[in-house]
């Protein structure tokens, strides 16, 4: 709302996920901002696939032995989710994996691999940043990525479609705004 209301001189830039600025609006009539009336994109700033992830000891290694795990412990089988993005992501997971993991709400990434760690969930999709980590402590354990290829920091983890969920390629970004109005010179 601050930037909205900035002066549009192209002094107040704004670095923005996609959640506030295609998610929310699509799904709450409640956003105070409309990012295409009251905003101009300036560029993409980066996007990032999300890991799926498990507690490293739980005896789930693979996304088939999750879904199998959903439909044999259909009252164990949630995830941990902290935003609009990550939970629609989950949900897509739901619907090409065809399990029924059940949303639980958390606050940010570092409360879902709380939850994670402490056996409350059973699984979560995130960003590399906050799962690397305890993926390389050994806490949590990668089953897959949301990309149409592999990371190169995550090598030894399939994608999506090489781990049998076709149609899965996820990729949340940043992007950089400024108020609608700025000037197109001052935009380029």
């Amino acid at each position: 709302e601050q930037v909205m209301r900035a002066p549009a001189n192209g002094y107040t830039v704004m670095l923005a996920p996609n959640g506030p600025m295609t998610v929310m609006p699509a799904i709450s009539e409640k956003v105070p901002y409309s990012p295409s009336r009251d905003f101009v994109a300036v560029s993409m700033a980066g996007s990032f696939p999300l890991i799926l992830v498990v507690n490293a000891a739980a005896p789930i290694r693979s996304v088939k032995e999750l879904v199998e795990f959903a439909k044999a412990r259909p009252n164990d089988a949630n995830y941990a989710g902290s935003g609009a993005m990550i939970q629609l992501a989950s949900e897509l997971f739901n619907l090409r994996s065809g399990s029924r993991f059940v949303h639980v709400p958390y606050k940010g990434s570092g409360d879902s691999i709380n939850a994670l760690l402490s056996g409350q969930v059973a699984m979560a999709m995130m960003d590399a940043a906050p799962a690397t980590g305890p993926l390389q402590a050994g806490k949590l354990r990668g089953l897959a990525v949301t990309s149409s290829a592999r990371l190169a920091a995550w090598p030894d983890l399939p994608t999506m479609a090489e781990a049998g969920i076709a149609d899965m390629v996820v990729t949340p970004w940043l992007g950089f705004f400024v108020p609608a109005g700025t000037p197109a010179p001052v935009v380029r």
